[in-house]
């Protein structure tokens, strides 16, 4: 009985541990504000980024930035438009 609520709390700790990073890959870089952006860890911040550039609506200067360098303008973009999408920052 003892194995069984062991493999039960076992499975509840690896969703649990899970979730965060699995909420923030589910959101679509191209509808995300840049509040939901700013939010972000680094990784999902660089993993947004990279969906922006790949993006056929992603401006030229953008996709020929690195990505580090892409990241940074975004939260540049960012700062004064929280409630902006990201291409809207972008763009502007």
């Amino acid at each position: 009985m003892t194995s069984v609520y062991s493999t039960f709390a076992a499975g509840l700790l690896a969703v649990a541990l899970a979730t965060p990073s699995l909420a923030q890959q589910a959101a679509d870089p191209a509808k995300m504000t840049c509040k939901e952006f700013m939010a972000l860890d680094a990784t999902g911040m660089m993993t947004a980024t990279t969906a922006i550039k790949a993006n056929p609506m992603a401006m030229a200067e953008m996709k020929a930035l690195s990505d580090n360098d892409a990241m940074a303008k975004l939260k540049k973009d960012c700062e004064a438009k929280p409630d902006a999408s990201l291409m809207d920052a972008m763009h502007a």
